[in-house]
């Protein structure tokens, strides 16, 4: 007798988040409606089938969408070999079928479709807008699942030489900044941040990343703050060329994060380079190299660091290098494989040809 009831307190407590978890629940709430009608006996009665099959149906198609991007994702990453059974049928129907009133389900269809075809740039416009436009009705787990598949076609189609979309993954960050899904708790992930800060250098949008660096250092915790917030307005004004405020800024900071500091002292180095201050720079390159043989647990970045001392000290002395050992030198670099900064060398190397 309190079946009603309770029916009615569950449906006005239930979320209107669109999800994969709300979906199954809302099945399962329609599969018991359809129970207790036919424990009714009520012959005349329709049982709720019909708006059984609809929620299985959205349900399983929302499931179906989600592991096939994740299938298709994971292949593209390892050449992994997997059966999607059903998929063309699903997408087929799809496309016969709207969805609009579930909108979580074209969102996903639109982003397999740009997994499935990632040179076809109308699957991922339609993918974005889609997932800009019906935002709010998604949980916050469903934000980052979504932004995740964005942001990594974005890379992958910037990695492939189209530098359009770096702009467009740095347009996906804003958003996610704007609407909190970046953050955990209230903070900011330290590597997100280091990302964000990359992205806006490479563009050269000086002035955005300047704010961001300003405004988001709050949402960083507390161990991390101070260093980040050096570390990354150092790596600001180094690609601004401002050279001086980069060296004062490094030289204020204690770095607890491991390859924050070395990352620092690379840095560092390199600012000694443009300013020409190599006797600073070479007094470096013998404290940093005795300070990487005592980290044992480097392993291959062990190589890399000290890889860049040595060709950092041969590039002091290439200055006065004839052409033909300059472009030996080049073919070293781009020869070996455990080297950071690599880019940054072939940059000097061919300014001096």
């Amino acid at each position: 007798k309190h079946f009603s009831t309770t029916l009615k307190k569950l449906k006005k407590h239930q979320k209107n988040l669109l999800s994969e978890s709300v979906l199954y629940q809302r099945f399962c709430v329609e599969k018991e409606v359809s129970e207790y009608i036919v424990r009714k006996q009520d012959r005349t009665a329709e049982p709720n089938l019909q708006k059984v099959s609809d929620h299985l149906d959205a349900m399983y198609l929302l499931h179906k969408l989600k592991i096939s991007c994740s299938i298709v994702h994971y292949q593209i990453l390892t050449k992994a070999d997997y059966e999607l059974p059903m998929l063309q049928e699903i997408l087929t129907h799809l496309q016969k079928h709207d969805y609009q009133h579930i909108s979580i389900i074209p969102i996903y269809h639109h982003a397999l479709l740009a997994l499935l075809e990632e040179d076809n740039e109308i699957h991922f416009d339609n993918f974005r807008n889609s997932l800009f436009k019906d935002l709010e009705v998604l949980d916050k787990k469903e934000h980052q699942q979504l932004f995740m598949i964005a942001r990594n076609y974005c890379i992958r189609r910037s990695n492939k030489g189209d530098e359009a979309y770096l702009i467009k993954l740095l347009e996906l960050y804003k958003m996610e900044l704007e609407k909190g899904i970046l953050l955990e708790n209230g903070y900011l992930s330290p590597f997100t941040y280091k990302n964000i800060v990359t992205l806006g250098i490479r563009i050269g949008d000086f002035e955005w990343t300047t704010s961001f660096i300003k405004d988001y250092t709050d949402h960083l915790e507390a161990t991390f703050r101070e260093s980040a917030y050096t570390f990354n307005m150092a790596r600001l004004y180094f690609a601004k060329q401002e050279f001086e405020k980069v060296i004062s800024l490094l030289f204020q900071t204690e770095y607890r994060e491991l390859f924050v500091e070395l990352n620092a002292k690379t840095m560092l180095l390199k600012t000694y380079y443009e300013l020409k201050e190599f006797e600073p720079l070479l007094s470096l390159t013998d404290s940093f190299r005795i300070y990487l043989i005592r980290k044992k647990r480097l392993n291959y970045h062990q190589t890399s660091y000290l890889n860049f001392i040595k060709y950092i000290r041969q590039l002091v002395r290439l200055s006065t290098a004839s052409s033909s050992k300059i472009q030996l030198f080049k073919e070293k670099i781009l020869n070996t494989k455990e080297l950071t900064d690599k880019d940054w060398f072939i940059e000097k190397v061919n300014l001096m040809s």
